[in-house]
């Protein structure tokens, strides 16, 4: 309902609204409807960091800043035995469209909320409008504008774009393709390194993950926690241009998450071992996004204060990739939490045995073949020929009659070997093909 509100005020007049456009409009430029969709009411000009205020009007960040602030005053305050609040001083503006009252927020209009409706609409238009084309630099006022800088919230074109990167106070600022903005969330200003890929709806803003585990975590409703916005999913076209964004109701049920993997239920120490974990909701039903609150922790059974560094890996399509290294051998608990809820399975525990030593020799049918027929060379299992030839071979004395190590003699390819240098080892065992 207030978004179909919002537009209806942003298309009809408003009474008290002044004129703010020359009576005939220009012969060229956006149409009415889309100037207020794109311009500031108070400058004229194009959004940049729009603030939507409570009367559903929109403002530039910089013209809100200008306007006079006053002290809202408690008189309604002790009205109907009401006792005052314990509040600090409050502060105020008028909105510069209705001259209705805004209470301003602790932080100030910083702490209004961002107007991203408003945002991608400008994106539109410095886009071309109704269709690709090219886009005017904000800076410089010339067409072919092809970058956007992130944090100033201009388009740049490629001279501007140079000049803009060189100068000392804007050498770090984000600069993005125009192309690559389309359909991809916005970054987030307290977090520029992540996405606005979450809505806080108590807050009434988009939060990027890092926020969401930090000063709005536990800020979901509880009504309905498991309805989500997925960014990334397709949700039709828009003016010519795709649109991203659809709800998703599907819930995780952790009693129905598994656990897949080789490495589940064992590991070698200094080595990596990594499984898997599969989202499913209550009917046993895949989960096709991410962005689930994920816990692992896997921690030595007999030293439980030295838990071992985990990583978790994302994929998006509501499967995770868990890794870690044990650094000594021993049996060790996993733990793993969905939502802080234990999964099938959890906790359960690994087997970590020591490092796995790699042959050091070939994998071959004979000795005589794998050497190119040379005499000195031995083989593990011990096998000689006729002739002075210390290898094994083929049908002779000590041959074991199928493939084998000659490091070790072991006949799976797939195995640990069991050679240990030593006195009385043998020291000339064939460990490379000499052909």
């Amino acid at each position: 309902m207030v978004p179909a509100l919002r537009g209806a005020l942003r298309a009809g007049p408003d009474p008290r609204e002044p004129a703010l456009a020359p009576l005939s409009p220009p012969p060229r430029g956006p149409t009415p409807v889309d100037a207020v969709k794109t311009h500031c009411p108070s400058c004229l000009g194009l959004f940049r960091v729009p603030r939507l205020l409570p009367c559903l009007h929109t403002v530039c960040t910089a013209c809100l800043e200008k306007l006079e602030p006053f002290s809202v005053g408690d008189a309604d305050a002790g009205s109907e035995g009401l006792a005052p609040l314990p509040l600090g001083p409050r502060v105020g503006i008028l909105c510069p469209v209705c001259e209705a009252q805004v209470d301003l927020p602790a932080g100030g209009v910083q702490a209004l909320t961002i107007d991203h409706l408003a945002l991608s609409d400008v994106l539109l238009e410095s886009r071309g409008g109704d269709g690709p084309g090219p886009a005017a630099c904000d800076l410089c006022g010339a067409a072919g504008a092809d970058k956007r800088c992130q944090t100033c919230g201009v388009s740049l074109c490629p001279f501007c774009c140079q000049a803009h990167r060189r100068q000392k106070r804007t050498a770090d600022h984000t600069v993005v393709d125009l192309d690559a903005r389309a359909g991809k969330p916005e970054p987030c200003p307290t977090h520029p390194a992540e996405e606005l890929r979450l809505f806080c709806e108590l807050c009434e803003r988009p939060v990027c993950g890092t926020c969401a585990a930090g000063e709005h975590l536990g800020t979901r409703p509880a009504g309905h926690p498991h309805i989500r916005f997925c960014p990334q999913e397709a949700a039709g076209q828009c003016r010519g241009f795709p649109v991203y964004g659809a709800l998703d109701a599907q819930e995780v049920d952790p009693a129905r998450c598994t656990l897949q993997g080789e490495d589940l239920h064992r590991a070698r120490e200094k080595q990596t071992a990594s499984f898997t974990l599969l989202c499913k909701d209550a009917a046993g039903e895949s989960l096709s996004r991410g962005g689930d609150h994920i816990s692992v922790a896997v921690v030595p059974k007999d030293k439980k204060d030295s838990p071992v560094r985990t990583v978790v890996q994302d994929n998006k399509d509501g499967t995770y990739n868990v890794s870690y290294t044990p650094k000594e051998p021993g049996i060790y608990t996993v733990w793993v939490c969905v939502e802080e809820q234990h999964v099938q399975g959890s906790p359960f525990t690994v087997t970590v045995k020591k490092r796995h030593h790699a042959h050091s020799g070939v994998f071959h049918c004979c000795t005589f073949c794998s050497s190119g027929g040379q005499k000195a060379v031995r083989c593990a299992c011990g096998g000689t020929m006729p002739g002075g030839y210390l290898g094994c071979g083929h049908g002779h004395k000590g041959h074991p009659g199928r493939p084998h190590w000659s490091c070790c003699g072991k006949f799976a390819e797939k195995s640990e070997c069991t050679y240990v240098v030593g006195p009385g080892t043998p020291g000339n065992l064939l460990r490379t093909v000499a052909l």
